[in-house]
């Protein structure tokens, strides 16, 4: 049997002082970007749904006053008085009058329900919101624009409710 030695002396290694260093240094900077990216990205979906929980707001409050009072402007108000009761990027949320559409929700023979705007008499709600673009609401400022490269962000949402009363005899 024959054994092999080597001579590994701590002067023979090569030197590979701080190596470890600079790929550390650039790994953070590239785990530093994704971060901010990825708190960007989870803030855009915040408000996204933000802006549709204020917009379903908006329609179901606008399509209960209508259903109530049978009044067309006290339901277009009570839309946009609901929709600013909201926050939406941190601020007060706000539509336009013009952003609520009346309208009448009818049921077809598939079961699928059809919004038609403008048709009497007005049984059901459109809100229109935005997020910045042609909305009054302005672009939600993001954290890390230096990053990624965008100063704001837009979005936009629909919803529509409507209540159809059904009078049964028994």
């Amino acid at each position: 049997m024959r054994s092999i030695t080597t001579n590994c002396h701590a002067g023979n290694a090569p030197t590979r002082r701080g190596a470890a260093h600079a790929q550390i240094a650039s790994m953070l900077v590239v785990f530093g970007i994704t971060v901010a990216f990825s708190i960007d990205y989870a803030y855009m979906q915040l408000v996204r749904t933000e802006l549709r929980t204020a917009t379903d707001a908006a329609a179901k409050a606008g399509a209960e006053n209508l259903a109530r009072t049978r009044d067309p402007d006290q339901a277009v108000a009570a839309a946009v008085q609901f929709a600013s009761l909201n926050k939406v990027g941190g601020r007060d949320f706000q539509i336009r009058p013009s952003d609520v559409i009346l309208g009448q929700a009818v049921a077809n023979t598939t079961g699928q329900w059809t919004f038609n705007p403008g048709t009497t008499p007005y049984n059901a709600v459109r809100v229109q919101s935005k997020v910045g673009g042609s909305g009054i609401f302005s672009q939600v400022e993001l954290f890390f624009n230096n990053f990624t490269g965008r100063n704001g962000f837009s979005t936009s949402a629909q919803a529509t409710a409507g209540r159809q009363d059904i009078e049964i005899c028994l």
